[in-house]
């Protein structure tokens, strides 16, 4: 009777600690992925079958990688390239069937200035390793502002600088501290509601850990 009890007791235990997400879809999600889900994706609190605004997506393809653990998730992706409009075939197998991100997507050609999306339409906006880029962050937060639903959040993602100047080697403009992310957002608008970080292992050489930022829109001003 007592093996009989063991192996009882390890079936519940394996099945309450194996992911959720992959047993419902069905993905084999590579190591890599894995691991950016669990110190990275998770700190979004996304639900899967919301809408997700990217602003600064670029080709999509973090975005790609958000659908592989969100199937039944709808990305609109923002962008001011509109090459980037050529969106990536990425796609995953769930029960037998191929399923593809660009069909879960559409691409939208923002402005420097401008979102051209219709105000209060959004829960969840991400803006991941983008808001350093603007040109002109306040006019740009203000058309964040505008877009987000009044009890939705927005994910503000950005790399952690390891010194007060550091360049971004792709853009070639400095990163932004977590106090400079704060302060900017607060003052048009926003307040923080929760702040963390990334424990990611370093995979390529610009890779490293970021603050993950959300905030809410104020209702006042």
């Amino acid at each position: 009777m007592r093996p009989l009890i063991v192996i009882v007791f390890i079936l519940l235990t394996s099945c309450a600690v194996t992911p959720t997400l992959q047993d419902k879809n069905k993905v084999n999600h590579s190591k890599y992925e894995v691991e950016q889900f669990n110190n990275e994706i998770i700190k979004y609190n996304l639900n899967n079958g919301d809408t997700l605004l990217d602003i600064g997506s670029g080709f999509g393809y973090e975005d790609a990688t958000l659908f592989r653990f969100y199937p039944n998730m709808f990305f609109v992706l923002v962008d001011i390239d509109n090459k980037f409009s050529r969106l990536n075939k990425s796609f995953i197998v769930i029960n037998g069937k191929t399923k593809y991100f660009k069909d879960n997507a559409k691409y939208v050609n923002g402005f420097v200035d401008s979102i051209p999306l219709l105000s209060d339409s959004y829960n969840t906006i991400l803006c991941r390793k983008t808001v350093h880029e603007f040109d002109n962050p306040k006019k740009m937060i203000s058309e964040i502002k505008r877009i987000l639903r009044l009890n939705g959040t927005l994910i503000v993602e950005e790399a952690i600088p390891k010194n007060q100047n550091d360049i971004d080697p792709y853009c070639k403009k400095r990163h932004l501290s977590k106090e400079e992310l704060v302060n900017t957002f607060s003052e048009n608008g926003f307040s923080l509601i929760s702040a963390d970080t990334t424990t990611m292992a370093i995979k390529k050489k610009n890779d490293g850990n970021m603050n993950i930022l959300k905030f809410k829109k104020n209702t006042s001003g």
